[in-house]
């Protein structure tokens, strides 16, 4: 069974995007005093339930100040957004 969990925050999306067969299902954009935000709607697999409340609670009581493959990571959150685009497309 697949769980679903949606985020503004950025950092949280860089970080959730390691977890293994998470992907992006939705992008959903609200406009608050003149900028637009983007929440990302991904889905995993229920067993890894687990390490995105980890990764959610450790991120919320001040871990990650700093993340060593950021740049790695941020390139992976651009690709789950590539990908869903391009199942968008299909």
């Amino acid at each position: 069974m697949k769980k679903r969990y949606i985020t503004a925050n950025y950092k949280l999306q860089i970080l959730l995007s390691e977890v293994e067969g998470i992907e992006i299902v939705d992008i959903v954009e609200k406009v608050w005093k003149e900028k637009t935000y983007k929440d990302l709607v991904f889905e995993f697999p229920g067993d890894k339930g687990y390490e995105v409340h980890y990764i959610k609670e450790e991120l919320a009581n001040g871990g990650y100040k700093v993340i060593d493959n950021f740049n790695d990571l941020k390139d992976k959150r651009k690709e789950l957004i590539n990908n869903y685009y391009r199942k968008k497309g299909e």
